[in-house]
C-alpha cells in the first residue's frame, strides 16, 4: 500500500488542488498540505517555491507548538513570517479536522511579500502628510495665484 492510500480523504482532496491553486494565485505564492500523522515528514503536497521546501519535509515549529498545546481549533490567517533565506512572508495556516474533531492536517498558503514591503515604504513616504502645527490648530492652506487673491483670502478668514 502506498502512503497516499493511507491519507484521509480530506487531505487527499486538498493535495490534489495544490498545483492548480498555486498556479491560479501566481508567482510569489506557495500552497502546502501537511499530514500531521507524520510531523517529521508531513508535507504531502507543495506547489510554488517560496520557502524552498519539498514533499517529505517536516512540519513547522509553530504548528508543532500549537499541536503540543492543543491550540489548533482556530485557523491562523495573514500572519508575518520569515523564510530561512530572509524573505518576508504573509502566511495562513488552516487546520484540517476529521469527523471526530481530531486535527489531521494543515492547509497552508505562503506569499512572498518582500517586494511589497519595499513598495509600501515608498508609498508611505510619498504620501506622508503629517500636520506641522499643534493638534488643536487646523491646517488649511490655499494656493493663491497672485497677491490680491492672498489678501482676499486673509481678509475673508479674519471676517469669519
Amino acid at each position: 500500500m502506498s502512503v497516499e492510500q493511507h491519507l484521509h480523504p480530506l487531505l487527499r482532496l486538498l493535495a490534489n488542488l495544490v498545483g492548480d491553486l498555486a498556479q491560479a494565485m501566481g508567482p510569489g505564492f506557495e500552497v502546502v498540505v501537511h499530514d500531521l500523522s507524520h510531523p517529521e515528514s508531513s508535507i504531502i503536497a507543495i506547489a510554488g517555491d517560496v520557502t524552498g521546501r519539498k514533499v517529505g519535509g517536516p512540519i513547522t515549529d509553530l504548528v508543532l507548538r500549537l499541536l503540543r498545546t492543543n491550540r489548533t481549533s482556530k485557523n491562523l490567517l495573514n500572519y508575518e513570517t520569515r523564510s530561512s533565506n530572509g524573505k518576508i512572508l504573509r502566511s495562513s495556516t488552516l487546520f484540517i479536522h476529521d469527523e471526530r474533531g481530531k486535527t489531521i492536517g494543515c492547509f497552508c498558503i505562503n506569499q512572498d511579500i518582500t517586494s511589497w514591503i519595499v513598495v509600501k515604504g515608498l508609498v508611505a513616504g510619498i504620501c506622508n502628510t503629517g500636520d506641522p502645527l499643534a493638534p488643536e490648530e487646523k491646517t488649511e492652506e490655499t494656493f493663491p495665484t497672485d497677491v490680491q487673491e492672498l489678501l482676499r483670502e486673509a481678509v475673508q478668514r479674519a471676517v469669519e
